[in-house]
């Protein structure tokens, strides 16, 4: 299946899902209504991935956008980060 334009990948390691990581992954998954089951947008402009770990675990929790890490992420800052790469 195609990858979107876009890439996000959220951290659910331990410091990670401590830290909110489940309540930022699900906002992030219905600001870009991403079906259940499913991993990339309809328009195919974002692919969402969950991993166990990145390794960043100190800036807890970790979101990837296209290869640029984001650390200490709220579920609002998910959803800026999402708009400002939505071109």
């Amino acid at each position: 299946k195609p990858r979107g334009k876009n890439i996000v990948t959220a951290c659910c390691g331990t410091a990670c899902h401590v830290k909110g990581a489940d309540a930022i992954i699900s906002r992030m998954r219905a600001d870009l209504a991403i079906a259940e089951g499913e991993d990339t947008t309809a328009d195919g402009q974002f692919t969402m991935e969950n991993v166990a770990c990145v390794g960043a675990c100190s800036i807890a929790p970790v979101v990837i956008v296209n290869k640029k890490v984001h650390g200490g992420v709220t579920a609002d800052m998910a959803s800026e980060l999402l708009k400002k790469n939505n071109k």
